[in-house]
């Protein structure tokens, strides 16, 4: 599973909005659509911030099992 797609299903897991998690991230929701689209790719703080977000670990978010 690539990074986009862990995280587009922990989003979904915790019922949230891209709208939602853009704000979080301090982006605009196009670019946070683009993440999840693997078009674009988040900075490692703001990895850091989204596994807080999720609580979960951010190497669950990083590695490809």
């Amino acid at each position: 599973m690539q990074i986009w797609d862990k995280i587009r299903m922990l989003r979904l897991s915790k019922n949230l909005s891209q709208d939602y998690v853009a704000f979080y991230l301090d982006i605009s929701q196009p670019a946070y659509h683009k993440v999840e689209s693997g078009k674009t790719k988040l900075s490692y703080e703001r990895l850091e911030k989204l596994a807080k977000l999720y609580e979960v670990n951010i190497t669950e978010i990083i590695n490809s099992n």
